[in-house]
């Protein structure tokens, strides 16, 4: 589950992010200027793509020699240690 899932979430949030920013300025107001409602789910999306890309970059570069804090290796059910 380490760097799956997270790297999952950081793919499809990413790319929420270009959507969102992408069609807010296709979808320009009366004035040109870009969708606001859009701009700020994009940039809200940004944010959250901030936590999964941390914590990638985080488990990538810690471990025992160079980090007291590791993160943490659940036990997953389809782990091959855990059916014996």
């Amino acid at each position: 589950m380490k760097s799956n899932v997270f790297s999952l979430t950081l793919c499809l949030l990413v790319n929420c992010t270009w959507l969102f920013l992408g069609v807010a300025n296709l979808c320009t107001e009366e004035s040109g200027a870009p969708n606001n409602v859009l701009l700020k789910c994009g940039g809200v999306t940004g944010l959250l793509v901030s936590f999964p890309a941390w914590y990638l970059m985080y488990e990538g570069l810690a471990n025992r020699q160079n980090s007291f804090v590791l993160p943490p290796n659940p036990d997953l059910p389809w782990n091959p240690s855990r059916r014996s």
